[in-house]
């Protein structure tokens, strides 16, 4: 399971990303339809903070996945060599 952990983390975040990009993509095409919508995404009108912090963590999800990708090749690899 030890080599599994990082394209597992990988996977995952990018699974739950999928559907907020989705639900965000919605949320700014109705925004766009109003009258101020060209400041959505702004200083004027930015995204909801809750979307903001899972967006974050979603991609600290996906670059601990990475690392640890490498983690575990790099122990693969003196494993290998001290065998």
């Amino acid at each position: 399971m030890k080599r599994f952990r990082g394209p597992l983390l990988m996977v995952l975040s990018v699974a739950f990303n999928i559907p907020l990009w989705f639900y965000y993509q919605g949320l700014a095409t109705e925004a766009r339809k109003t009258p101020f919508g060209s400041e959505f995404g702004s200083v004027a009108w930015p995204p909801r903070l809750w979307f903001t912090l899972v967006k974050l963590s979603l991609a600290i999800c996906f670059i601990t996945g990475l690392v640890l990708i490498v983690v575990d090749w790099i122990e693969w690899l003196n494993a290998r060599k001290h065998a």
